[in-house]
């Protein structure tokens, strides 16, 4: 079987990250490295993930630091290139840093992407609150991702970045994330690009992940109280992601048009001005990630 990296991003939130990689030490197929980016590195992440470089003999284990937080896909990438300038011919397995991954996890994943020849498969993600997720459908009008209730006999057209299994053949074709998103989208592009490519979309129902869903950013919350950094960059995202890929135009606006009267009802008035603003210039949408203490 072919080698595995898994890679993960951390984001002010090391120990969350620590439980994470140490759930993947203990896999029962454990993957040839892990590779942590730590995004924003700050003295005390550095020092805790330090520590990790022994944690597992025999594991080789990387880390790269960066000064300013790049967002996720620019620091998945980040690790990717290391990892492929190495020599590396194989699978990315990426995982949330705020997941623990079921010890037959990566065993279930792999198992199911030789099985089905996906370009990407995902695992079932075990929710707060008895919700699950893993995969997902994206509507050809609105463009907005709705998780799948029945995994079974489901139509895979997204996969959960929480557990995120790229074959070499997709990343070959595909290549690495795009990086004008920063964070949210990322993995539904990839995966809408990968299926226009020809490639499928499988989900390992045995490989569990137990993911706190946004613990770190907020994304999650109840309506009206997704924080506004967040709630922003999700609408944005959605209208570049259609917007790029040629949803219809009518679906694209009313989509838009309806989350921004949302927020008027609850008059939230400087979010609707700052989403049309970073949805309408590139330019702005930069300089909002950088306010916010992105790079991009």
């Amino acid at each position: 079987m072919k080698p595995v990296a898994s890679i993960l991003v951390n984001y002010h939130a090391a120990s969350d990250t620590i439980r994470c990689v140490q759930s993947i030490a203990e896999q029962t197929r454990i993957p040839d490295c892990i590779f942590v980016v730590d995004n924003a590195a700050t003295a005390e992440s550095r020092h805790s993930l330090e520590k990790l470089k022994n944690f597992h003999p025999g594991l080789k284990f990387f880390l790269l630091f960066n000064e300013k937080n790049h967002g996720f896909a620019a620091a998945c990438n980040q690790a990717m290139k290391a990892i492929e300038d190495q020599g590396f011919n194989g699978y990315f397995w990426l995982v949330n840093n705020d997941t623990v991954a079921d010890q037959n996890a990566l065993k279930e994943l792999l198992e199911e992407a030789e099985k089905t020849d996906a370009g990407i498969t995902g695992s079932r993600i075990e929710l707060p609150g008895n919700r699950q997720g893993g995969s997902a459908t994206i509507h050809p009008f609105w463009g907005t991702v709705k998780r799948s209730s029945v995994f079974r006999n489901s139509p895979n057209e997204y996969i959960e970045g929480a557990s995120f299994l790229i074959s070499p053949e997709c990343f070959q074709k595909i290549g690495f994330f795009p990086e004008d998103y920063f964070l949210y989208s990322e993995e539904t592009d990839y995966c809408y690009a990968a299926r226009r490519a020809g490639f499928s979309l499988a989900l390992a129902e045995k490989a569990i992940i137990k993911h706190k869903a946004g613990n770190s950013t907020g994304s999650e919350l109840g309506k009206g109280k997704v924080p506004f950094f967040i709630d922003c960059l999700l609408i944005r995202n959605r209208v570049f992601f259609c917007r790029k890929y040629g949803f219809p135009k009518a679906g694209i606006f009313l989509a838009l048009l309806f989350s921004l009267l949302l927020r008027a009802q609850r008059r939230q008035w400087k979010r609707i001005i700052t989403i049309l603003c970073i949805t309408l210039s590139v330019q702005k949408f930069k300089n909002f990630i950088r306010d916010n203490g992105g790079s991009i």
